[in-house]
């Protein structure tokens, strides 16, 4: 996303660095229709239950910043690359994996836990698999 927004010229506003022009600027309109096209840029990109709890934000950096704090904890990017074998990148792989059956156990649950499988997913630090069930029971 961040490469897409930067060669249309548009990383600025997702980043806050370009300030948004006071009312009744000549600006003004140009900004808020690039902010619009980011906006539905961004939430094109959820999942429609998501993209509707996230309609409320007035700014594209709002949106890219709330995005970035609730969803970046589950990016699996990071660990696309091969790590040497230690005792560090070892904990490294057990967190990741933990991560990873947590989100597939809360994912396979009925929608009538959507609420509490959000909940688990807020949590700091993320729940184990064992505890996230003791929960949900």
């Amino acid at each position: 996303m961040m490469i897409a927004l930067n060669a249309k010229n548009k990383l600025k506003i997702v980043t806050d660095e370009y300030i948004e022009p006071e009312v009744g600027s000549r600006l003004r309109a140009l900004w808020e229709r690039t902010n619009d096209m980011i906006i539905s840029w961004i939430l094109n990109t959820f999942a429609e239950q998501i993209s509707n709890s996230l309609n409320f934000f007035n700014t594209a950096a709002g949106l890219w910043n709330e995005s970035q704090e609730h969803y970046s904890q589950l990016d699996e990017a990071p660990y696309m690359c091969v790590y040497a074998c230690s005792y560090e990148n070892g904990i490294v792989n057990g967190e990741r994996d933990q991560r990873k059956r947590l989100v597939q156990f809360l994912m396979g649950l009925d929608e009538c836990y959507a609420n509490v499988r959000g909940q688990i997913l807020l949590m700091q630090p993320m729940l184990t698999v064992a505890k996230a069930y003791s929960l949900i029971r």
